[in-house]
C-alpha cells in the first residue's frame, strides 16, 4: 500500500454537492497484524455459511464542494473533480463547474485557492491526468473533453481548448507585468488532429494510460471509439507537445490505467 490517504468523493445526486472524506487505510481498511485479523474473523461468526460483513464507519467530510448557482439552464454543477499531484501529495483537489470556474483545495493546509477560469468547460466526465514535469516546481493537471465533436480548424478553435493543462509558472507571452510572475494558470493544448478532419463524427475516449521515459517526461496514450480513430499519444514535453497516431487498435483497459 503506497497511498497514505484514500480520498473518497461522495456526490449528492439531488443537490450536486461533492463531499470528500479522507480515509486512513491502515486504520479503516486493514488490521494492524495477522493476529488481529484472525481474532476479528473468529468473532464475526458465520451468516448462511459465509463470513458476516462488517460495516465501515466513514469519517466526517473534510470538505464539501457545492456547485455555484448559474442563471442559464443546465449551467449548475461540477464537471471537473481531480486529484492534483504525483510526488507524494494526496490532499490537493482541483474542481471546476460547468461554467469554467475552477478552484484548488489543499486538505493538508485546509485552504482554498481560486484558480483562473478554464478556457472552455470540459463537459461530462472529462479525462484528468496529473503529470510530474521534470524541473517544474509543481505537477501539472491535463484535462480533456471525453466527448468530441468535429471542430473547425479556423479561428479560436485552432487553439484546441478541448484540451488544457493546469500548470504553475509565468504565463508565457502575456502582455501585462503580472503575467511574468509565477502562478497557476490554464493553457490550451493542441487538439487531436482527427477532430478537424473533414467528415469526422462524434467520438469519445474509452481508455487512457501514461508512461514515463528515462528523462522523467510523460506520454499520454488515449483510445477513442467512433469513426475508426484508434489510439493516439501526446508527448507532454514542453518542447514537443504534439499528438501522434499510434494505431487503429485500442488500449486493453476500460477508462484509466496508470
Amino acid at each position: 500500500m503506497i497511498r497514505r490517504v484514500l480520498n473518497l468523493v461522495v456526490e449528492n445526486s439531488s443537490t450536486g454537492v461533492h463531499s470528500v472524506r479522507r480515509i486512513d487505510p491502515y486504520k479503516h481498511l486493514f488490521y494492524g497484524s495477522a493476529d488481529e485479523a484472525a481474532a476479528a474473523n473468529a468473532n464475526k461468526g458465520m451468516v448462511d455459511g459465509a463470513a458476516g460483513m462488517q460495516t465501515l464507519v466513514l469519517p466526517d467530510p473534510a470538505v464539501s464542494f457545492a456547485p455555484s448557482p448559474a442563471s442559464l439552464p443546465h449551467m449548475a454543477g461540477l464537471d471537473l473533480f481531480a486529484l492534483l499531484g504525483t510526488r507524494g501529495s494526496e490532499g490537493r483537489i482541483v474542481s471546476a463547474n460547468v461554467a469554467g470556474e475552477s478552484v484548488l483545495y489543499d486538505a493538508h493546509e485546509r485552504l482554498f485557492l481560486s484558480l483562473p477560469w478554464l478556457k472552455e468547460p470540459k463537459g461530462f466526465r472529462p479525462v484528468c491526468i496529473s503529470v510530474a514535469q521534470p524541473g517544474a516546481p509543481e505537477d501539472s493537471l491535463y484535462a480533456m473533453e471525453s466527448m468530441h465533436q468535429h471542430r473547425s480548424s479556423e479561428g479560436h478553435d485552432q487553439a484546441g481548448s478541448c484540451s488544457e493543462v493546469l500548470e504553475y509558472g509565468p504565463t508565457h507571452g502575456g502582455e501585462e507585468v503580472w503575467d511574468m510572475h509565477p502562478g497557476w494558470h490554464w493553457r490550451a493544448l493542441p487538439q487531436p488532429p482527427f477532430i478537424v478532419r473533414p467528415g469526422n463524427k462524434s467520438s469519445y475516449i474509452t481508455s487512457y494510460a501514461t508512461t514515463v521515459n528515462a528523462n522523467g517526461c510523460s506520454t499520454i496514450y488515449m483510445s477513442w471509439e467512433g469513426s475508426g480513430i484508434g489510439t493516439y499519444c501526446f508527448d507532454t514535453s514542453r518542447h514537443v507537445e504534439e499528438w501522434r497516431y499510434v494505431g487503429d487498435w485500442t488500449l486493453p483497459v476500460r477508462w484509466g490505467a496508470k
